[in-house]
């Protein structure tokens, strides 16, 4: 098998994640007048959970009268969890953004302003819990977790024969490894893997959903033959 220096795998949790990018600043309007003071400023109006209203009054000159007056332009922006019910019950434009609990007994940071909440322990001592979008579009009561939330505790680092179906561990997920906050999105819980296989576990929020990479700095001391696969039909 040939030798690697770096391994990166790529794992999407969750399995609701949206092809099309969303971004709170509206896309470059190729019509109307230019960048001026004639042109308007847009405006976001969240609507719901997945859309808002973009407006912009722009003052042009009446070809007829010469004089300026209001043209007003709109559309409409559609996308998973483009914006979240606060607890105020007020729609609010979703960020992402990890924040740090710092007023949290437990400590941890998550991932609070998006329809789908995250929290990330201290330490993978504790799993990573993650509550989706209620369905009726509304938030559970202060200090109540919704009856979806969704816990998730990465167990270790697997061969995998894609032919025979057999896995053997090779190292299991380290419960005393801390984690880091990278603003502003970013979990990572750097040396997660015991068996002296040094790899870091990172987690991405973004207001869709978020994803887990497992980043490998070190090939693993064994090849796939030392636990009865063959390289041939190995995975990690």
């Amino acid at each position: 098998m040939k030798a690697l220096e770096t391994i990166t795998l790529l794992f999407t949790l969750l399995g609701t994640t949206v092809l099309g990018q969303t971004t709170d600043k509206p896309p470059a309007d190729p019509t109307g007048p230019p960048p001026g003071p004639k042109r308007g400023v847009w405006k976001a109006t969240p609507l719901d959970e997945c859309s808002t209203l973009w407006q912009r009054t722009d003052m042009v000159t009446n070809a007829a009268t010469g004089k300026l007056e209001p043209e007003e332009h709109e559309y409409k922006e559609i996308s998973s969890g483009l914006n979240y019910l606060s607890a105020s019950n007020l729609w609010l434009i979703s960020e992402d953004v990890i924040d740090l609990l710092t007023n949290s007994p437990s400590g941890g940071a998550a991932a609070q302003r998006g329809s789908m909440t995250v929290y990330f322990p201290p330490s993978l001592a504790d799993p990573i819990v993650s509550t989706p979008p209620s369905p009726q579009g509304t938030a559970p009561p202060p200090g109540q977790q919704s009856k979806q939330s969704i816990s998730i505790r990465p167990v270790g680092l697997y061969w995998y024969d894609c032919e025979s179906g057999k896995s053997a561990l090779i190292g299991a997920v380290r419960p005393e490894a801390q984690g880091e906050l990278e603003p502003p999105n970013v979990a990572v819980y750097p040396e997660a893997i015991t068996n002296g296989i040094s790899a870091s576990i990172t987690y991405t929020y973004m207001h869709y959903g978020f994803e887990s990479d497992v980043v490998i700095q070190s090939q693993p001391a064994q090849p796939p033959e030392a636990w009865g696969i063959e390289s041939v039909h190995a995975r990690l």
